[in-house]
């Protein structure tokens, strides 16, 4: 086709079909390239339930899962026997299940760019070195991650190096990796399946000393500097079950204030990706914790009037509350510059090309074309 093109085949009034055999051979070209990466899926099958996947999906705006020892480090809970498990979870589960079911993950699928915020996060709770996990149960507690996924030979591992002190691991469902009901013969990862087993060699551990998702804490402490912050929350002696460390300027705290236990309540009324609403009975002033990523783009609203977003606890939301009765919604509405800035883009585009096509067709221009050759 080039060669045709370059050797004039398409000059003069041929030229118009230049663009559509060119179209027509990319269209061809590529629909044969696609054709391998094009699978039909019965999504029924694909998307089928087991117990362990109906329990996590049971309210998961309650608590994250995991089965990576740290963040993007792809290392799970197993040994050499369970490369079943790993195909599954990361294969299927993490990439298929759970968004599907919505059940909300610390593992991150693929994250090329992460952003130094999140990446400071993360850094900041990797285990010094593998006589010293105890950064990982404080990473767990504070992502509000409750269960995790792992061979059930690990629990001893999970309680002694990772909780030593309070031992807050526990077997919550054992089960076993086996073909789904009707498969003789395993060719493919999504033929398997979770059934429990109070022997299985697996384990959906509950991890009982996660935070939940939403906490009212009548005890709080500002810190802006960033790094003192995620000091403070690794740290051992500090207790983020009794104070939640904020950002942002806020009066301090009233030592007299009621323990977080009598604090009030809090619970969900709504909850969307990127819209949700809280029930808040507080007794005391206090900081709710929201346990999800912050980012400036959240608007909050209490009473149905716009407040501050507080950053707590260096990476998630939250909002100040005096004492009372309160309805708290978290809207996300990013800013619509970037959005103007691409259609003034396209507008201009547009407009150009109008131009050039117009000026290719002025009278000049036809003139020129019809002189006969040779003369001025």
């Amino acid at each position: 086709m080039l060669t045709l093109m370059l050797s004039g085949a398409f000059s003069g009034r041929k030229a118009k079909w230049a663009g559509v055999a060119l179209g027509l051979l990319l269209v061809i070209d590529l629909s044969r390239a696609d054709v391998p990466w094009i699978v039909y899926y019965n999504y029924k099958d694909k998307y089928a339930a087991n117990p362990i996947i109906d329990l996590l999906r049971d309210k998961p705006v309650e608590h994250r899962i995991t089965a990576e020892i740290t963040p993007l480090s792809r290392q799970y809970l197993i040994n050499e026997d369970g490369a079943n498990f790993q195909a599954l979870y990361y294969g299927e589960w993490l990439q298929h299940h759970f968004q599907y079911y919505r059940i909300q993950s610390l593992d991150i699928i693929q994250l090329p760019r992460a952003p130094e915020f999140d990446l400071g996060y993360m850094r900041a709770f990797l285990p010094a070195s593998q006589t010293n996990l105890l950064p990982i149960a404080r990473l767990w507690q504070l992502t509000n991650t409750r269960y995790v996924l792992g061979m059930t030979g690990f629990l001893e591992l999970l309680n002694s190096q990772v909780d030593p002190v309070q031992r807050r691991f526990r077997v919550h469902t054992a089960f076993n990796i086996a073909p789904r009901p009707g498969v003789t013969e395993v060719t493919r990862r999504e033929q398997l399946t979770a059934v429990p087993d109070p022997k299985g060699r697996f384990a959906l551990f509950e991890f009982t000393g996660a935070l939940p998702r939403v906490k009212l804490f009548p005890q709080w402490q500002v810190n802006t500097n960033d790094q003192a912050t995620l000091q403070q929350l690794r740290n051992p002696d500090f207790d983020p079950a009794q104070t939640v460390v904020v950002a942002d300027e806020l009066p301090p705290a009233n030592p007299t204030n009621a323990t977080p236990q009598a604090a009030g309540t809090v619970e969900f009324a709504h909850y969307e990706p990127k819209f949700l609403r809280l029930n808040a009975h507080s007794d005391a002033p206090c900081v709710l914790l929201l346990n999800d990523h912050f980012d400036p783009d959240w608007k909050v609203f209490v009473d149905g009037k716009p407040d501050t977003l507080l950053r707590c606890n260096y990476i998630m939301r939250g909002v100040y509350l005096a004492p009372g009765r309160h309805v708290v919604e978290f809207r996300f509405a990013p800013s619509a510059a970037a959005f103007y800035v691409s259609l003034g883009s396209l507008i201009a585009g547009v407009a150009l090309c109008g131009f050039l096509a117009v000026s290719s067709r002025s009278p000049q221009s036809k003139e020129t074309l019809a002189r006969p050759p040779g003369r001025n």
